[in-house]
């Protein structure tokens, strides 16, 4: 019975990480890489181990280099079953970035590009 209960409570506690956003070029999702430090008996050493995971970023609020937290979920495609719980840090150089947007009165850049430029230079081809 008690390793019943120590199963029950397992599937209770949800599985969530901290990491640094990596890339966010797809559309409601960020790609987060947590870092992990385990002890390695045969070399008497801490060792880092890296792995990115795909998180579903559903509003688009995150930026690289973020500090966020996710959670495991239900898998939304092949690759990615996490969600961006909460962003822990934000990256100083986009506030800062965006910061200035605001001064010289257009809107902050969120990672889309704008193709306009490279139509226009295009079609002077």
């Amino acid at each position: 019975e008690r390793e019943r209960e120590r199963e029950r409570e397992r599937g209770k506690a949800m599985k969530t990480f901290v990491g640094q956003v990596v890339s966010t070029r797809m559309q409601k999702t960020a790609v987060v890489m947590v870092e992990r430090v385990k002890r390695n008996i045969r070399l008497n050493k801490w060792v880092k181990y890296r792995k990115k995971f795909k998180a579903h970023d559903e509003e688009g609020l995150c930026n690289t280099g973020d500090e966020v937290r996710i959670r495991i979920s239900r898998p939304f495609s092949k690759t990615k079953a996490w969600t961006v719980e909460e962003i822990l840090k934000k990256n100083p150089a986009v506030l800062y970035q965006q910061k200035l947007a605001q001064q010289q009165g257009q809107q902050p850049n969120q990672g889309a590009r704008d193709f306009s430029t490279f139509a226009s230079a295009a079609l002077r081809r």
